[in-house]
């Protein structure tokens, strides 16, 4: 959340934080911001492994291209958004399938 509201020295406490909870080494103020962003997704990749949650930080640092075979015609195609299954679409007429998965 720090990150995404600017709030560099908020960001880079609350990881350097974390990864002293692991007594990995913290990451130093001089980073930029694109590095300290990527810092955050490889530490919550991590953090969270098993948890299911590496779909959706692609998705929130824009990187399903780069770790999928998901083009960016893909992902501006709706490729990002999970298909509604079958059964629910059959039980309500007024759902429609995301573009991608039709």
């Amino acid at each position: 959340m720090h990150a995404e509201n600017g709030d560099f020295n908020g960001a880079l406490g609350l990881l350097n934080e974390s990864r002293a909870n692991r007594n990995i080494s913290p990451v130093v103020n001089s980073v930029t911001e694109a590095q300290l962003l990527d810092e955050i997704f490889w530490e919550r990749r991590r953090e969270l492994i098993g948890e299911g949650w590496l779909w959706y930080d692609l998705v929130t640092f824009g990187k399903v291209s780069e770790y999928t075979g998901l083009s960016q015609a893909d992902i501006d195609n709706g490729a990002i958004y999970w298909p509604i299954s079958r059964a629910a679409l059959s039980l309500n007429p007024k759902l429609v399938q995301t573009n991608y998965w039709k």
